[in-house]
């Protein structure tokens, strides 16, 4: 399936209807690609979209009405075909709506919308999620776009945050959330080098970051990547060890906590909707120094 392509005086988007995922962000001055590849010997997505949870559940399912309910991780809006609501040159929107399929794993219905828009040298992200049911829905929402880090280890790579930050990651076990923070990551005037150990130990999650911008910058300067983030409670840094890619991921949940009963109410992070209500969020990726 072709993607879908939008662009600007500034950027030019790829994004798969498969998900809607975004599969290439090029700065067009330089013909810069900023995705990373989707290179499958080290993780063959780009920028999935997570719903509806964000994580892992324990024994990779979840329990509601009493009733076991299997989920993989990350949920199952990342495999979906989403078909496209509203294309203009330099905005575009997708949409997925619950369905026999996915009762067979949630059993709520919703609306799922993912907007991509293009304004000057950013790309802003929105996520708006309907609950179309008459009953209370339970959910969670994330971003988990790969940044292509070129020439990286030989070249030096650093993540800058706006604001001072302690830097205390939660950390998982198996794949789930410990209930207490990890030791502090060694950072300098506020920013983080992104060395190869980082990530021995899977992905670093941060709660209620004062930041509400993270920069990546190249140790020979040139153009710099800043991620919008702001109203997130939650966010992720990833990669695969050894891989020249880093995800910066915004979530409103995560995975279950490790002493988690299973029950998906009482799951801690989770948003929950009403009949008709609305849910909103947005991220954003603007290209500096052009």
């Amino acid at each position: 399936m072709h993607p879908e392509s939008i662009e600007n005086e500034s950027l030019k988007l790829l994004v798969s209807r498969t998900g809607a995922e975004i599969r290439s962000l090029v700065s067009r001055k330089d013909n810069r690609e900023w995705m990373w590849e989707g290179n499958p010997e080290f993780w063959p997505r780009v920028a999935p979209v997570l719903f509806p949870i964000v994580g892992k559940l324990t024994d990779d399912q979840y329990i509601y009405n009493g009733r076991p309910h299997p989920l993989p991780q990350h949920g199952f809006a990342r495999d979906r075909v989403f078909d496209v609501v509203e294309s203009r040159p330099d905005h575009i929107r997708f949409y997925l709506r619950s369905d026999y399929d996915s009762r067979k794993f949630y059993p709520f219905d919703f609306d799922l919308f993912i907007g991509y828009n293009l304004s000057g040298n950013r790309l802003w992200v929105e996520y708006k999620v309907v609950n179309s049911g008459k009953e209370t829905m339970y959910f969670s929402i994330g971003g988990h776009p790969g940044f292509a880090l070129p020439g990286w280890p030989e070249k030096k790579y650093f993540l800058r945050f706006s604001h001072p930050e302690p830097l205390l990651p939660r950390l998982l076990r198996a794949g789930l959330l410990e209930e207490t923070r990890g030791p502090a990551l060694p950072h300098h005037d506020g920013e983080l080098e992104i060395k190869p150990a980082l990530f021995e130990k899977d992905a670093l999650i941060f709660e209620n970051l004062q930041s509400d911008w993270i920069e990546i910058r190249a140790e020979d300067g040139g153009p710099k990547l800043r991620f919008h983030f702001q109203g997130f409670p939650w966010f992720a840094l990833w990669s695969k060890p050894g891989a020249p890619f880093i995800c910066l991921e915004p979530w409103f949940g995560h995975a279950d906590l490790v002493s988690h009963s299973g029950e998906l109410p009482d799951k801690v992070g989770i948003l929950k909707l009403n009949s008709n209500e609305r849910f909103y969020c947005r991220y954003g990726i603007e290209i500096l120094n052009l």
